[in-house]
């Protein structure tokens, strides 16, 4: 995709929430637009409001003019990997989200629990068997080895 192609710059007209405090605010903005994700780095200025929602798949710009019901927002998309990376380790916590994107904690911590028992019972089915035991456990330990230097590479 070109540059151009992951921004869509949109208008929507709400009725603007009564002012409490700057994170509340935008937090009210952001339920009243119908977008799900953290609102952060809010700012306040003679111009007006804005401030940035972001969710592991987009980032929404929304800027709020004074005395305005028209709010605009600049829509920038991530990309696939960036979503990949945003819902590793992510356990389904985030504003304005459907049931949908909630329920992915409970499918990852089912997944690690399905991929804990098969590794812990595979490993002790394997090393009940007499025959063959010393060239899995050369195979076994190789690929524990490989792994941890590729997380090692990974983190340096």
């Amino acid at each position: 995709m070109a540059p151009d192609e992951n921004v869509i710059k949109w208008q929507k007209q709400i009725n603007i929430p009564p002012f409490k405090d700057d994170q509340q605010f935008s937090d009210d903005v952001r339920d009243s637009l119908g977008l799900m994700g953290w609102a952060y780095n809010v700012k306040k200025d003679s111009t007006g409001f804005r401030f940035i929602v972001s969710h592991p798949g987009k980032n929404y710009a929304v800027k709020i003019a004074n005395n305005e019901k028209l709010i605009s927002v600049e829509e920038t998309r991530k990309g696939f990997w960036s979503v990949f990376n945003g819902l590793h380790g992510f356990h389904g916590k985030m504003p304005g989200a459907p049931a949908l994107v909630t329920s992915w904690g409970i499918y990852t911590n089912t997944i690690v629990v399905v991929m804990l028992f098969s590794i812990i019972s595979g490993i002790y089915i394997f090393l009940r068997r007499k025959n063959e035991r010393k060239t899995g456990l050369i195979i076994l330990f190789s690929c524990i080895g490989i792994s941890l230097l590729i997380m090692l590479s990974v983190w340096l």
